[in-house]
């Protein structure tokens, strides 16, 4: 399915420098669950809770001209979150997994054309895995939040309207947003009648003004890409032991 989504693979190093973080505005953000240490040299270092601050500095280091976008990159790199100790459990809340990560840069024209490939695909995943009904959230600006107000109604109105496009009924959950930009979440309902919520959608406009992201116009000006994370599985380990309770061990062929 990443094949045929045209999602170029990456693997990103476990680590990075802490400056990208800062540059993020993550620093803060994070710094409870960031596994912290020193090179050699003193300078900070941290291992990644998530790798797009690596992604989008792999990203700037080239100018795109429009006709390089979309660019998608898919990256199932480990990460590293210090969770407390109290709050881990089996396969579903460990320190260190693996996720089906991939993020897109694209033109703010783009959006709607990416966004149905994405709701597709992700449809097209959960059939296959036979889980119940899929109850889906837009999760809003929260109280804490990058960027302007003007950006985040752009962007929220962006994804609702993807989703009625696609059909899908969805609700409202305000102020759950991610703190770069809003999203959507996918919450699936196992054998048990539980919800989990697995799949997560983000339009990110913060990410690339913050890492001062351009590409070339046909009018030959500097233009601002938009950023697409996406996991749809999530967690490999957390999706494996959902997915093992919700069938009994008896795994879809």
């Amino acid at each position: 399915e990443m094949n045929r989504s045209g999602a170029q693979e990456v693997l990103m190093p476990a680590s990075c420098p802490a400056e990208l973080w800062q540059e993020s505005g993550r620093w803060t953000e994070y710094g409870p669950e960031l596994l912290r240490f020193k090179d050699r040299k003193g300078s900070d270092f941290c291992f990644g809770p998530t790798h797009e601050e690596m992604i989008v500095d792999m990203v700037r280091r080239d100018t795109s001209s429009y006709r390089d976008l979309p660019l998608r990159y898919a990256d199932f790199g480990r990460l590293h979150r210090y969770e407390k100790s109290g709050v881990t459990g089996g396969l579903t809340r460990v320190r260190s997994f693996s996720q089906d990560d991939a993020h897109i840069f694209c033109t703010p024209e783009q959006i709607e054309g990416e966004m149905t490939a994405l709701l597709r695909m992700l449809r097209e995943v959960y059939h296959v895995f036979r889980f119940g009904q899929i109850q889906v959230k837009l999760s809003t600006r929260p109280e804490h939040f990058l960027g302007s107000e003007e950006v985040w109604a752009r962007a929220e109105e962006a994804l609702a309207e993807s989703l009625r496009k696609e059909g899908l009924e969805y609700a409202v959950n305000p102020g759950e947003g991610a703190f770069y930009g809003p999203k959507i979440d996918f919450v699936v309902s196992d054998a048990l009648r539980r919800g989990w919520q697995l799949a997560t959608i983000q339009l990110d406009f913060s990410m690339p003004e913050r890492f001062d992201l351009t590409y070339i116009s046909p009018a030959g000006s500097e233009e601002r890409p938009v950023m697409i994370h996406r996991a749809i599985l999530g967690s490999i380990e957390r999706f494996m032991g959902i997915l093992l309770e919700h069938c009994a061990g008896a795994l879809p062929i």
